[in-house]
């Protein structure tokens, strides 16, 4: 009876070790933890996350790091074990496994991240994480170094990034290097990424972003500084983007050939509310530079660009080129600080446009060298019925042949309300400089220009507005920069060839030796047309009576009655006595008195209809209800004082 009894209490407690030692197991995986999402594995040394890349079980668990961790163990060097990367996407043959999980580093740091391979893809601390739930988040990488060689998808911390949010994630210094879809952050983006930011410096082929390789997903509030070095569609946080940009910067150095911007290389789909701060610089024979975006095929909205951007052809202080590949595209609201420098189809905002452009302006210095061509404030050369709506330059050209303020060459497109108060200067042997336009093709309506128009030696059809007006339209502009070149020079345009030109006219003082004129430098063919147009007359001898336009004094040029047929309610404007025509757009709200620019004249006026509150039923209180909300309130009176002492 005793031996029965004995023998079952040993049973009993056989029993029990077992149920201990298998919990203790269960307990000892990792740091403790299940994996479960109310109970995720605890990670807390190098060992732990190297055990997670060692069991693909594992790849759909929760996970919190515990504390930072140094990785330099697993640096695959002088016989040490090489780092297991956390699931794995394997092109050819094809082979996924991917991280689906959630990993939290729950505010912690992993340093000295290192992986060496010549012939690997998808590569970073997660190889590949490919699911809509997967999540990796609070989490820092410190000095990783990545060299994949000839590897493709390569980041920091995610080489290929399908699906799922990466959120408040960032890499601080190091290396990334592959081939191609190589980013700071993550290789190649499909989900969302929101609240990261890189730096460090990336290196590659093609397809390199500061952040961010290529991305077909959504990047949010995001930033990468550092530098990106390669050859093809380069960018200083993304690449190539074809999802969805928003609310990101780059102050970054772009190098490479092709495709080059300080934000993104190439865009597809859209860009909206960012910015980037550096140095787009292409090697020999480079081309689609901009200190945004080298290529757009997409939207960009609200964004802006202060850094230099140097190469070779199509170079743009935002934009190299947009409008490519036959795909619509528009930039609105956007502007261009930077300098831009290189030989031909140079702007401050755009090289080549072949796409809408609205609301916006370049203000950055243009510097064509050599025998340069194709030279514009905004934009170099405008093609293929492109808009340009309501956008200015004030930035200063140089250049050889098709300059201009706005425009170097507008061969097809729709210019209108729009201004150039830079300078244009050729020098010698320079041709086609216009305060706005250099050579025009199509149509330029409502704009003006005020830059003055120089050439040195041999400086052929400059005009104050236009170089050359090739069977163009140009109506209700005006010039007042002075223009000095050598032949065929003119007030608004130097030279026109079966152009119509009307109700226009120009102020600036023009000097040369041949065919110049107040108005128009010569009438190529004497087949152009000219109607209600005018020139000032300033009673020195300064400006010459070629017989083009009509000559009018000072005093005329400030009077109503002397423009013929002008429209002087929906089009132009003039404080008699005081200054001359106006474009009716030009003039800033609160300018009630007269277009002389906003003073206390016209404070008094909005003050006379203060706190009236039916402004809709009478006519908008004559005009002193700004935002059209009813009220001449408070925010009527932020606006007027927004545009104090402009428009004079």
């Amino acid at each position: 009876m005793s031996e029965t009894r004995n023998s079952s209490l040993l049973g009993k407690i056989t029993v029990l070790v077992v149920i201990c030692c298998c919990c203790l197991s269960v307990q000892a995986k990792y740091g403790g933890g299940t994996g479960e999402p109310n109970d995720p594995y605890q990670i807390r040394d190098a060992n732990h996350m190297q055990a997670i890349g060692a069991d693909a079980n594992d790849w759909d668990k929760h996970f919190k790091l515990m504390a930072d961790i140094d990785l330099g163990q697993f640096d695959g060097k002088e016989g040490r074990e090489e780092f297991n990367v956390i699931g794995y996407y394997i092109y050819n043959p094809h082979d996924l496994n991917p991280f689906v999980g959630v990993f939290d580093g729950n505010g912690h740091t992993i340093l000295n991240f290192t992986y060496d391979s010549n012939d690997r893809d998808s590569i970073g601390l997660f190889g590949c994480v490919d699911d809509p739930n997967a999540e990796i988040r609070n989490l820092g990488l410190i000095d990783p170094n990545i060299d994949a060689g000839t590897g493709n998808n390569v980041g920091s911390l995610v080489g290929y990034f399908g699906y799922g949010t990466i959120n408040e994630c960032y890499v601080d210094g190091g290396s990334v290097s592959g081939t191609n879809l190589v980013g700071g952050l993550v290789g190649g983006n499909g989900g969302t990424i929101t609240n990261c930011y890189a730096t460090g410096m990336v290196t590659g082929y093609y397809t390199l972003g500061g952040l961010v390789g290529n991305n077909r997903g959504s990047i949010i509030n995001c930033n990468s500084t550092g530098s990106v070095t390669g050859y093809y569609s380069i960018g200083g946080l993304v690449g190539k983007n074809w999802g969805n940009i928003s609310d990101c910067y780059a102050t970054i150095l772009v190098t490479g050939i092709e495709d080059l911007g300080g934000l993104v290389g190439h865009n597809r789909v859209s860009i909206d509310t960012c910015y980037a701060v550096g140095v787009v610089s292409g090697t020999d024979n480079s081309r689609y530079l901009g200190g945004l975006v080298g290529g757009n095929s997409g939207i960009i909205n609200n964004c802006h660009a202060t850094g230099s951007v140097i190469g070779d052809q199509y170079l743009g202080g935002l934009l190299g080129i947009n409008g490519v590949y036959g795909r619509s595209s528009s930039i609105s609201d956007c502007y261009a600080t930077g300098t831009v420098t290189g030989t031909d189809y140079l702007g401050g905002l755009v090289g080549l446009n072949l796409e809408s452009i609205s609301n916006s302006c370049a203000t950055g210095e243009v510097t064509g060298i050599d025998f340069s061509r194709y030279i514009g404030g905004l934009v170099g050369y405008n093609a293929f019925g492109a808009p340009i709506i309501s956008s200015s330059a004030t930035g200063l050209i140089s250049g050889k042949m098709y300059l201009g303020g706005l425009v170097g060459f507008n061969e097809e497109g729709i210019i209108n309300k729009c201004n150039a108060a830079g300078a244009v200067s050729g020098g010698d042997n320079s041709y086609w400089l216009g305060g706005l336009v250099g050579y025009n093709k199509d149509s330029i309506r409502n704009c003006y220009a005020t830059g003055a128009v120089t050439g040195g030696n041999v400086a052929w059809n400059l005009g104050g507005l236009v170089g050359m007006n090739n069977e163009g339209i140009i109506s209700d502009c005006y010039a007042s920069g002075l223009v000095n070149g050598n032949k065929y020079l003119g007030g608004l345009v130097g030279i026109s060839y079966n152009g119509s030109i009307g109700n226009c006219y120009a102020t600036g003082v023009v000097s040369g030796l041949i065919d110049v004129g107040g108005l128009l430098g010569i009438d190529e063919e004497n087949e152009s047309t000219l109607t209600s147009c005018y020139f000032l007359d300033p009673n020195d001898g300064s400006v010459q009576d070629n017989g083009y336009g009509e000559q009018l004094t000072d005093a005329e040029m400030k009077q109503q009655a002397s423009f013929i047929a002008w429209d002087f309610v929906n089009v132009w404007e003039v404080c008699e006595g005081t200054n001359y025509p106006r474009l009716v757009w030009q003039i800033p709200p609160g300018d009630f008195v007269c277009p002389d620019g906003v003073n206390f004249f016209d404070y008094s006026f909005f003050a006379g209809h203060w706190a009236e509150d039916n402004c809709g039923a009478s006519n908008d209180c004559n005009g002193r209800d700004f935002d059209l909300l009813g009220s001449v309130d408070i925010k009527d009176l932020r606006i007027f004082i927004d545009n104090w002492m402009s428009g004079f």
